[in-house]
This record gives structure tokens, sequence and C-alpha cells, in this order.
């Protein structure tokens, strides 16, 4: 493979260096096609951001077909489809509502009106006709979306109606409708099942089964980037409880992590023992936050930014070394010359990370950025992402975030799709999960 110095986007006669580093980023001077890749795209449902509310079956049917056109047309062959927007179902379920996404005219609550046929089956049949895997993505434990910058300065009571009014909306099948109890409240103003409760983690996992049960011809289950919210918990209506009443002797932070892990490896195991009884190959992984650590000394990538570690507590090192997943697939979502979180320093660390386990890894690329900066203002920025990949045996593939950037609004990103659409002229297979292989 022939390396050529990448230079910089920003200034021509520049070249791009490491962060902190005066090493020069190193990309192979061709893109070379693999036969086995991930090529992928996300559709979010959630407030309809890639899918709209539907009236009709037709309506339904013309919309998801147009998509997996469009992903023909770049040859891309993996959909990540969130099924679970907001502790809902784009799916029949005994568990949760159908979502209030779902159907209903533009701005309509309706949580929990049935469609006139099954949406999920209708998808995964349509996506296997032309050879496209289905993968559900579900977001575990967003119960509402109402925003409130008060939400800090407000005091017990006042937390208490606000939780009161979101729940009053809610389906009478909803779970937080049923558990009250078991929701936390954000810093701005959002319900979240809380993540401390085993109550909580059983349902998360009983809702995935459901699916594995009901569709065994699913491809995967995924989870994205959020698990305890960015924004902290309010202190009126946090984990504190469960934590006091653990008697673990952790810090408050590590028993939020242990709480997540304890959820992933349940999923995991649950899964797999449903795969080994049924001899099916429903794969499960996770989209998180680019960034696991900040610093070497840290176990981490040089980067300087948010830490999934910290704000997440998401242990993502842990998930890997003990393959509680069968891929993982950060968002890498900075330009190769970002000021604090670079794009070659976090492949390189990712790769590394991975490297020897039986995760694979995957890439999320934000082509909405095209343009957002000048490290993104070129046609060449994101096939060069894609290009430099090529340097990593242990790098399978990439997804886009999201369907609706594979329309593009300005001339760089027109470009640029051209040119990726070029560089993937030919299919490719998806890759083999070696847990699901053996």
């Amino acid at each position: 493979m022939e390396l050529t110095k990448l230079k910089s986007f920003i200034d021509s006669s520049d070249t791009i260096k490491y962060f902190k580093s005066d090493e020069v980023v190193m990309i192979p001077k061709h893109y070379e096609a693999k036969q086995t890749e991930l090529r992928a795209v996300w559709v979010a449902t959630v407030s309809n951001i890639n899918f709209s509310r539907f009236k009709d079956a037709e309506s339904f049917k013309n919309e998801f077909i147009a998509i997996l056109a469009k992903m023909e047309e770049f040859n891309l062959n993996c959909l990540f489809f969130q099924i679970r927007p907001m502790n809902d179902a784009f799916y029949r379920s005994e568990l949760n509502p159908y979502s209030r996404f779902l159907m209903g005219g533009e701005g309509a609550f309706q949580e929990g009106k049935k469609p006139p046929f099954d949406c999920l089956e209708f998808m995964i049949k349509e996506c296997h006709l032309r050879n496209i895997q289905f993968h559900g993505w579900l977001n575990p434990y967003r119960a509402s979306s109402a925003l409130n910058r008060l939400a800090p300065t407000l005091h017990k009571k006042q937390i208490e109606e606000l939780k009161a009014t979101e729940i009053q909306k809610m389906h009478s099948m909803n779970y937080v409708k049923k558990n009250p109890d078991n929701v936390v409240i954000s810093n701005n103003g959002m319900l979240i099942l809380n993540p401390a409760k085993k109550a909580v983690r059983d349902f998360i996992v009983n809702t995935l089964m459901e699916i594995c049960q009901n569709y065994p011809l699913i491809d995967g289950l995924h989870f994205d980037d959020y698990f305890y919210p960015s924004e902290g918990l309010h202190p009126e209506a946090d984990d504190t409880l469960e934590y006091q009443n653990s008697t673990t002797k952790q810090s408050l932070a590590d028993f939020r992590r242990e709480c997540v892990t304890a959820l992933i490896k349940s999923i995991r195991e649950n899964i797999t023992a449903f795969n080994r009884k049924n001899k099916t190959k429903i794969a499960f992984g996770i989209s998180p936050f680019g960034i696991y650590k900040n610093g070497r000394i840290n176990g981490g990538s040089e980067t300087l930014g948010s830490e999934a570690y910290v704000t997440w507590y998401a242990d993502l090192k842990k998930w890997i070394d003990n393959n509680y997943l069968d891929y993982i697939m950060p968002q890498l979502y900075w330009e190769f010359e970002h000021a604090v979180a670079r794009y070659a320093d976090l492949v390189d660390w990712w790769s590394e990370a991975c490297k020897g386990t039986g995760v694979k890894l995957f890439i999320g690329l934000s082509i909405g950025r095209y343009g957002a900066t000048p490290g993104y203002s070129s046609k060449d920025v994101f096939p060069d992402m894609i290009k430099y990949l090529n340097k990593f045996s242990n790098v399978d593939g990439v997804c886009l975030w999201s369907f609706s950037n594979l329309f593009p609004e300005n001339d760089f990103a027109r470009e640029g799709l051209e040119i990726i659409k070029k560089m993937w002229s030919k299919k490719a297979l998806m890759p083999k999960f070696k847990e699901l292989e053996e």
C-alpha cells in the first residue's frame, strides 16, 4: 500500500499532523474497496428527523422503499433504523406502546396508535430482498424529550410537577406511567429510565428479547451514545438513593459505570443464549461517543474533548475487552485538523483498542458536517477519511450520519458524495461477527 502525506484542507501548502505532534499523517494514495466491509446509514425517527409520521400503509411503505433505493444508489449494505426512539416501539410489543413518531399528523402526540400493518416485519423483509441487513436501533433509557432550560433552578416540588406533566401525556402502556418511581430527570428536564435500578435494566433486556422472539430474522440490535445524560442529573431526581442503598464502596461515578455495564453484559448474555437456542445470528453493538478517555497516561487517546467514560459513564474499553459486543462503532465526528480531537488520532486509538479482540470495529462519520468548518470545507475530506481506514486491517467499514445527508445541500457535499459513490461502485458483503460464527 503506497502512502502519501495528507495535505491540509485549510492551507494547501501545509501537511496535517497528529495532535500535539510533529508527525505527519500518512494516508493511502489510492482507495482500495474491500470485498467485505460495512457501508451503512442511520435513519433517525425521534422527532421524525429522517422519517415522517404516516397516515396510511402506502405512505410508510413508499417512504421506506425510497430509503432503500437511495442506499442501493450508494451500494450500502446495512441500515440502522431507529425502532425505539423514546421508550416506545415501531414494532408490535406487549411491553412498549407504539411510538408517537409513527402515526398521526404533523405535531400530533399519538403514542400507542396501532399501525395497519407490521412495520418492522415489512422493513426487514424489504431489506433482505435487496441483500441489505436491517439493524434495529434502540435508545435504552430516554422517556421524554421535553426540554426545560430552567430545570437546574427548579426545586423539588417544581421538578415533581414537571415529571407529572410529562407522565400525564403518556400512553397507559408506557413503562414510565406504570412505574413513575423508576425515572430520573436530567438537568435539561428530560425524563430518563433510572440506569441504577435493576428493574429498569430487566425491562430493557426484556424489551430487546421480545424483539428477538417476535422478529428472529432481524440482523442486529443497536444502541447509540445515550446512557446517563450528558447534561447530568437533577439533584432532586437522581440516583442518589440507589447509590446509598447499594452499600458499595465505589465512588458514585464508578457505581454508575457498573450499572451501565451490568445492562450491556446482561443484553450480551441473553442475546447469545437466544442465538444458540434458536440458531439465529442477531448481532448486538453500540455506537458510542468517539472519545473514550483523554490522554495516553489514562489509557485514552491524544485528545482533549468530552469523555464517554466520564460524561456518559460508558466503560467502553471494558466492554471491548470482555467481548460484550459484536461490534463497536465510535462516532468520530471530528475533522483531521480539529483543535482538540483529531480524526487520525482517534482512528489509530480505536484500532489499537479493538486489536486482538472478537469485537468488530466500524467508524461513524457525520457527512452532514460538510462545509461546517474550514477543516470540512473540501469535497475530499470525507473520501479521505474513508481512505485513511484502508491502513487498518481491523477497521471493517463505516456508517454515515444520517440518511437526510445523502441529499447534499452544498457543493462540498455534492462533489464529495459523488466521489464516495465512485469509491463504492462495486457492492461489498457485510462482515461476519466472530461470536455469531462460532
